[in-house]
């Protein structure tokens, strides 16, 4: 009872904060009323909502990745291979007949703050990611291939029928900033549901497990797998499957963002 009641507080100090950014009346006197404290009955006339004025401060994403690191102590936005299919998926036999990805990194996490901005810029308004992003993204993975034992020596994307051009060309940059090899081997076969509208594991790797395939001719050492939003992780699970069933030594994925922080 006692956990129960400490996580409803918290639960409802979060609704607090919540509110206290939306509010649009004085903040001093939101603060007061929510602290039992009644002197402050009055505006205050000092607040952003008395004075009607916005902060027009943007802190820079190199800042605020660097405090995120820092957080993180040091280590890069980890994306954690899947090593099995969930059980029952149709023509998998076993659940442990999969070739797992390495352990792969993000730029950034899809809700936070700094570059996340501007992937959703260049996913939802620009239908192209800058170039900005694309030298943070390069200067990540140069520390991170540092670490490896068997650096990649090409770059592909994960491709898209919806976005047909977003990925690969940003894939492209990205290969030729890091001075790798860019190569499209993988083909989207057919359009799928969106992977947000899967309500379970075992839905989202049957969403995508036969709508990739691999092309006879590619390179064989290891690759670096882009893509632009790391959910489920079942795209890049699948993708790096086939590319491995191919020839392909290893595959470590990369995203731009990652909406599950790990």
């Amino acid at each position: 009872k006692r956990w129960e009641l400490v996580t409803q507080q918290r639960y409802d100090e979060l609704a607090q904060m919540n509110a206290y950014i939306q509010h649009e009346g004085c903040l001093m006197s939101f603060i007061a009323k929510a602290l039992d404290d009644p002197t402050q009955v009055k505006a205050c006339g000092q607040c952003k909502n008395c004075r009607q004025s916005q902060s027009k401060f943007a802190p820079n994403p190199n800042d605020l990745e660097a405090a995120r690191r820092f957080l993180r102590d040091g280590k890069p936005l980890t994306l954690e291979p899947r090593k099995r299919w969930p059980a029952d998926l149709p023509g998998i036999r076993k659940t442990t007949s999969i070739f797992p990805n390495e352990t792969g990194i993000a730029l950034c996490g899809y809700y936070e703050a700094g570059w996340a901005e501007e992937v959703k810029t260049g996913r939802l308004q620009s239908n192209r990611y800058s170039d900005n992003l694309v030298a943070a993204s390069a200067d990540l993975l140069k520390q991170y291939v540092e670490t490896l034992a068997a650096p990649p020596t090409w770059i592909t994307a994960v491709p898209s029928l919806r976005r047909p051009q977003l990925v690969p060309d940003f894939a492209a940059r990205l290969a030729d900033a890091l001075g790798l090899e860019f190569a499209m081997p993988i083909t989207h076969l057919k359009q799928h549901p969106e992977q947000t509208s899967m309500q379970n594991s075992y839905q989202q790797a049957n969403n995508v497990l036969r709508v990739f395939s691999i092309r006879e001719s590619m390179p064989t050492g290891a690759v670096i797998l882009v893509d632009d939003i790391a959910d489920s992780k079942w795209t890049l699970t699948v993708v790096g499957d086939l590319l491995q069933q191919s020839g392909c030594n290893a595959v470590y994925p990369f995203a731009l963002a990652s909406t599950n922080i790990e």
